[in-house]
């Protein structure tokens, strides 16, 4: 009776030790659920700006934006056990409250012109990119380390793929959030992800990358220059 109970024991914490190793911190958890609703940020800003001005480029972006999605869901969320905030895929319906803010006013500025459109696309990879490095660079976990940088090589991609378009149309952007220095050198291409994972329209194929945050009027990565469309999940972290 006494081995058994020693066993017993035994492999009780052997299981609990396993299941407190792969649980998540409570800042990771944050991360990976604000990631989660922020790609459907993007999907449905895209889709509404491709309905209004029928750019492809939308509607491509938006397809790789839905592949980010499912990425975040199929491999953080469900296998860590946390409530998805996505709870209606309806287009522009968000859980979070600021992120429903944020599209608000994305939409607006948007629906001003296809100029205007388009440079919300360039702000809304933009500001990805940032965050993702952000919480790439807190977390040790590595599952959403996997994700995440696939997530940002998407990200930078989407970017390329948006500045085509703002070189067809004449635009004049300045990064908001990333460097100006680090947004040229993803625009080269010489960061090494050029085309990883996605065709030249920014749509992605291998469905293994998914999506970031930013404050009301604060700053990028050191750049100066202040964004004026919301915080990273209101924490005033980022």
């Amino acid at each position: 009776m006494k081995r058994n109970f020693v066993l017993i024991t035994i492999i009780m914490m052997v299981s609990l030790s396993a299941l407190f190793a792969g649980a998540l911190t409570a800042e990771d958890a944050e991360e990976v659920l604000w990631v989660r609703e922020e790609e459907k940020l993007a999907r449905d800003v895209y889709l509404t700006l491709y309905e209004q001005w029928g750019l492809t480029t939308f509607k491509n972006i938006a397809e790789s934006e839905q592949t980010h999605m499912d990425a975040v869901k199929e491999q953080l969320i469900i296998p860590y056990g946390l409530e998805d905030p996505v709870k209606t895929d309806n287009v522009g319906v968000f859980t979070n409250p600021e992120l429903q803010a944020i599209y608000d006013q994305l939409i607006e500025k948007g629906s001003a012109s296809i100029e205007d459109a388009i440079e919300i696309g360039m702000m809304i990879e933009d500001m990805d990119i940032f965050d993702l490095q952000e919480a790439l660079g807190k977390t040790d976990n590595a599952d959403i380390t996997r994700v995440f940088s696939s997530l940002e090589n998407g990200s930078e991609n989407h970017m390329r793929a948006f500045y085509r378009q703002v070189e067809k149309y004449g635009i004049d952007y300045s990064s908001q959030y990333i460097s100006e220095e680090e947004m040229n050198t993803i625009l080269s291409g010489s960061n090494g992800n050029n085309g990883n994972g996605e065709n030249q329209n920014g749509n992605q194929y291998n469905g293994n990358q998914g999506s970031n945050r930013q404050s009301n009027g604060s700053q990028g990565s050191g750049n100066g220059n202040q964004n004026n469309h919301g915080s990273k999940g209101g924490k005033g972290k980022k």
